[in-house]
């Protein structure tokens, strides 16, 4: 971990990461706002913006990690890592559920792209909740490699989702207010 932490590369990696998610929670909350989801997936899409907006916070704190670089080669201290390190724990699996539900049922929808997309989606949830478990609390090192395949399949199924065109949901905002679901 001091390695990575001291690499030259870990700021402006983890700033862009940080940057995807703020872009991401606004794209949730503006999908939300359209009224053109279903109750159940308006629903799910709260939850979304609540997740995204703790892996925000997240990723503010895990770029700044490389602060307590230092600390952790000497063994002292490192109140940012150590901070990063239990939010990761607690966020990471919590996001990539949520993500593989809202494309499940987005892509059921006809929101978040064609169905036969969704897998690369719902893989990278998996892949990025689980990195975090493997790494950070089995102790697994060779799982590190996860973090980066979760990254890629969500970001190609971000770029094919949202160059999809939207099916409009059958009755509109309209049937919000009339949905059991």
């Amino acid at each position: 971990m001091v390695d990575m932490l001291a690499d030259l590369a870990w700021f402006p990696s983890h700033a862009v990461m940080f940057a995807a998610l703020v872009v991401q929670t606004a794209g949730w909350v503006m999908l939300r706002r359209t009224g053109a989801c279903s109750r159940k997936f308006d629903r799910l899409l709260l939850l979304a913006i609540v997740t995204s907006a703790l892996k925000v916070v997240e990723m503010a704190i895990h770029a700044m990690a490389y602060v307590d670089a230092e600390a952790l080669r000497a063994g002292e201290s490192t109140p940012i890592h150590t901070t990063h390190s239990w939010l990761a724990v607690a966020v990471y699996p919590l996001f990539g559920l949520i993500l593989i539900a809202v494309i499940r049922l987005g892509s059921r929808e006809g929101v978040l792209g064609p169905a036969w997309i969704g897998w690369l989606g719902m893989l990278g949830g998996a892949l990025h909740g689980a990195a975090v478990l493997l790494v950070g609390v089995a102790g697994v090192p060779q799982a590190q490699g996860l973090f980066a395949a979760g990254a890629i399949c969500l970001s190609l199924w971000f770029v094919l989702a949202g160059a999809w065109p939207a099916r409009p949901a059958a009755g509109g905002a309209s049937q919000r207010g009339s949905e059991t679901g």
